[in-house]
């Protein structure tokens, strides 16, 4: 009986801590891409992350690329994959050139010479991680 006690206890206090792990991840953020690409567990880098406003799909995306270079040899050649992520949530709003998130201004549409830069606020930045060989990424407060 005290076996099940304690095992019941324990299964309590793993789903609590999750719960609220994936509760804390969302913290703090103006908005998270529910596209989590597969990628590789390790062995691989961020080389390249940047926003860019995706106007046939009407969508604010992250271009990821991941690459083994540091990695790669004369057995193992190097590898590069690029990943998209979409931020739906992430409202744009065409007469001022702004990006919201949950009611913030998070970003500015400029157009250059060479085509359309998102620009962050400052106070906002991109966040990309991988975990457990998935890609997560979000737009959330910076210190600058």
């Amino acid at each position: 009986m005290k076996t099940i006690i304690c095992l019941g206890a324990l299964l309590l206090v793993g789903f609590l801590g999750l719960s609220w792990a994936g509760a804390a991840s969302t913290l703090g953020t103006f908005a998270e891409s529910p596209d989590h690409p597969a990628t590789w567990v390790s062995g691989a880098d961020n080389v390249h992350q940047a926003l860019r406003w995706d106007d046939s799909r009407r969508v604010l995306v992250a271009d990821v690329k991941y690459s083994t270079i540091a990695y790669a040899d004369n057995t193992h050649p190097t590898e590069e994959n690029d990943y998209t992520l979409s931020f739906p949530a992430v409202r744009f709003d065409a007469q001022s050139g702004e990006f919201t998130a949950k009611g913030t201004k998070v970003a500015t549409l400029h157009h250059g010479i060479f085509g359309a830069d998102v620009v962050l606020d400052k106070g906002v930045e991109l966040s990309v991680h991988r975990h457990h060989g998935h890609i997560f990424a979000s737009l959330m407060p910076s210190d600058d």
